[in-house]
């Protein structure tokens, strides 16, 4: 058994993490900035908002893979206090269009009823940031409206992973590269990820665990309701003690370790101050993945290949593969 945290003897120095347990995103958001210390903590007046859900597949959030729009609904009402400039980001993967996710995934009526805007960061204007201390990435080419918005809000899925164990907060960043093939970049994933925190710094983190996802994650997994959400200013933080509520150590978590031993965050479990219900009330030890299906060994490492990639056959049949989605979803 994990040592767990209780609730009891916070500090100033320890990063507080909120977990809230209900049926209601709408209270669970309010819950979770409350214990926080409120709104003040995460944006100020006029703020520009960007808010990143886990959208890397069409499922629905009710299976586990995706973030709930619901949440992410309940999250702009609250947000609307102090800005009214506020944007989902997403971008596109493989044969999938940004637009395509948004679509598939709830984003689109969201957008209608709450008039916030859907951005396709593969479609937007590019800057080179360079990486400081860099592990695997010394430059990028990341979207400049993400790079210039004044707060980015993190909304990631409570799910495992075939490739990094859990992937929470820290590996949602992952999804702001706005290259088709960042599948390229698995071979040396842990340290992308935590170069990549390096320059986006996500102002709140929060995970859906609404429905979480075990097994086959972070796409083929089963789903597992946990109507949780968990809630922090710190990465790393939220990370840890999401991972230990679906009953894993977090330092046994490469990219978790890595970017707590970087500095990016605190990993540790007995230095962060839970709010909230405690792990113990709330945990459940999820299913890990079995080994890598070879249908998908043999698609990561094909992935890792520039120049087949960008083939033109390969070229036609991504093409192909992306018309039939947006026809399929209304977009083409």
């Amino acid at each position: 058994m994990l040592a767990i945290i209780n609730n009891e003897g916070f500090t100033l120095n320890k990063p507080h993490v909120a977990i809230i347990k209900g049926t209601n995103p709408h209270q669970m958001i309010k819950e979770a900035f409350d214990l926080l210390g409120g709104l003040d903590f995460v944006v100020s007046s006029q703020d520009s908002v960007l808010i990143k859900p886990n959208l890397c597949t069409l499922k629905k959030s009710d299976t586990g893979a995706t973030t709930d729009p619901m949440l992410v609904e309940a999250l702009i009402n609250l947000l609307r206090d102090k800005t009214s400039d506020i944007s989902i980001v997403e971008s596109d993967s493989g044969a999938i269009d940004a637009e395509v996710k948004f679509a598939a995934c709830g984003y689109v009526p969201l957008s209608q009823r709450t008039g916030v805007n859907l951005i396709n960061l593969s479609k937007e204007k590019l800057v080179d940031v360079t990486i400081p201390n860099a592990l695997a990435l010394k430059s990028i080419k990341l979207p400049k409206v993400t790079m210039d918005s004044d707060v980015l809000i993190n909304v990631s899925k409570l799910k495992v992973s075939e490739m990094t164990g859990v992937t929470l907060s820290l590996k949602n960043v992952f999804g702001l590269i706005p290259s088709r093939f960042k599948t390229k970049y698995h071979r040396i994933l842990d340290n992308v990820i935590v170069d990549l925190n390096k320059v986006v710094k996500s102002r709140l983190a929060l995970v859906d665990g609404i429905v979480g996802m075990e097994g086959q994650g972070p796409i083929e997994g089963d789903p597992v309701k946990m109507n949780l959400v968990v809630a922090g200013l710190d990465c790393v933080a939220v990370d840890s003690i999401s991972t230990a509520i679906m009953g894993f150590n977090p330092e046994a978590v490469s990219h978790i370790k890595l970017a707590n031993s970087e500095g990016l965050g605190e990993g540790k479990l007995q230095n962060i101050s839970i709010r909230g219900k405690s792990v113990l009330e709330v945990q459940r030890k999820f299913k890990m993945p079995r080994s890598m299906p070879l249908t998908r060994r043999i698609k990561f490492k094909i992935t890792e290949w520039d120049a087949l990639l960008t083939s033109p056959v390969i070229s036609e049949c991504i093409g192909i593969l992306r018309y039939y989605r947006r026809w399929k979803h209304g977009l083409a």
